[in-house]
C-alpha cells in the first residue's frame, strides 16, 4: 500500500529501426480494495441515541456486501453486533446507543472491520478511526473546536 513511483520502458523495432520510449516520473497509487468510514452526528447525550452513518467506498469493478463488525466503542457506547452493507449500497445509518452511566465529556474511538470479497478472495479492512464525544445536550463537541 502506498505511493510508488514508477518508469516505464518500451522497445521496439520500426522500419528496420530501433526505438525506445521512456516515460519517467510516474506513481503507481496502491490501496484497499475497500475504504470504510464511520460519521457520528455530534456528541451524544448518556441515555441517548444516535444515527451514524457508516460509508464504503470500493475499488473495482464487481460489488460485494460488506459485513460490519465493531472493534472500538468508547465506554458506555452501545454497538450492534454485526451490520450488512448491501452489494447496491454505498452506506447505511447504524442506531448507537449511550448508557445511562456513560462517562460524561470523554470521547473514545469508533472503529469497526469489513469484511467482503474481491476477485473472488475475502478481504478485511480496518474503517478509519472516528472520534465519539459523550457530553451533556447543552455541551459543545470539543474533538470540533
Amino acid at each position: 500500500l502506498g505511493d510508488h513511483p514508477i518508469r516505464i520502458t518500451a522497445e521496439g523495432t520500426f522500419q528496420l529501426h530501433p526505438q525506445q520510449a521512456v516515460i519517467e516520473d510516474l506513481t503507481l497509487h496502491v490501496v484497499n480494495p475497500l475504504v470504510v468510514t464511520v460519521e457520528p452526528a455530534g456528541p451524544i447525550t448518556p441515555g441517548g441515541r444516535q444515527k451514524v452513518v457508516i460509508r464504503v467506498r470500493r475499488f473495482g469493478e464487481e460489488s460485494q456486501p460488506v459485513m460490519l463488525t465493531w472493534n472500538d466503542a468508547p465506554a458506555g457506547i452501545l454497538v450492534p453486533v454485526h451490520s450488512l452493507i448491501p452489494a447496491d449500497a454505498a452506506h447505511i445509518e447504524v442506531e448507537l446507543a449511550a448508557s445511562e452511566t456513560a462517562p460524561l465529556d470523554t470521547s473514545g474511538t469508533l472503529q469497526l472491520s469489513a469484511l467482503t470479497k474481491f476477485k473472488d478472495q475475502e478481504i478485511v479492512v480496518e474503517s478509519v478511526p472516528a472520534t465519539m464525544y459523550i457530553g451533556s445536550s447543552a455541551a459543545t463537541d470539543p474533538t470540533t473546536e
